[in-house]
């Protein structure tokens, strides 16, 4: 499958709520593994639908995997501070949505773009390095208000901080550490 994830960090429309974002730096095609099919013999109940790991005697609904996005070429000078952003296409979202008349989309298994996720860890119980300068927060885009915690007041389909100064990405109460961030690494020469 190819996927279209674009480290993008600001952009025309994307710097609304993002002072000093710089415009876009890059954009990646990548490939990226789909998991394997369904096991209706091996998963079932609440199992139903995944795939089974022979290896590890388990059903799986997703499949974990790293990608690298490699910017050497474009000889950047980062900042200290950065914000970054990770945006792929699907059926419906995305900067060029597919839409509904691929192939895949009449399938039963439906498009394997439908149902990629970002991972996510724990600050600050697993930030290794670097800091936050605003804990509890992300910047995002997204076309639904209600994924917004300040409910899109702010605006939505822009790149922007979400709810600058009311943390409220955590993971057992929403305004208490530790904090949801995306699973990313960075590495600098």
């Amino acid at each position: 499958m190819t996927g279209s994830p674009s480290p993008r960090a600001g952009g025309s429309g994307a710097t609304r709520g993002c002072s000093g974002c710089p415009h876009p730096v890059g954009h990646q095609d990548l490939l990226h593994p789909v998991s394997p099919s369904a096991n209706a013999t091996k998963c079932t109940g609440s199992s139903a639908g995944a795939w089974y790991d022979r290896a590890l005697g388990s059903c799986f609904d997703g499949l974990a995997t790293s990608i690298t996005f490699n910017l050497t070429s474009l000889n950047l000078s980062l900042p200290k501070n950065l914000v970054f952003g990770i945006a792929y296409n699907t059926s419906d979202y995305g900067y060029a949505p597919y839409g509904h008349s691929t192939a895949c989309h009449s399938t039963p298994e439906g498009c394997p773009y439908d149902s990629l996720n970002i991972g996510l860890s724990q600050d600050p119980t697993n930030l290794s390095s670097g800091n936050r300068p605003q804990p509890g927060t992300i910047f995002q885009n997204s076309p639904l208000a209600g994924e917004y915690c300040d409910g899109g007041t702010r605006g939505t389909s822009v790149f922007r901080l979400d709810s600058p100064g009311a943390p409220c990405w955590g993971v057992s109460t929403s305004d208490e550490a530790p904090w949801y961030i995306p699973a990313v690494e960075f590495t600098a020469s």
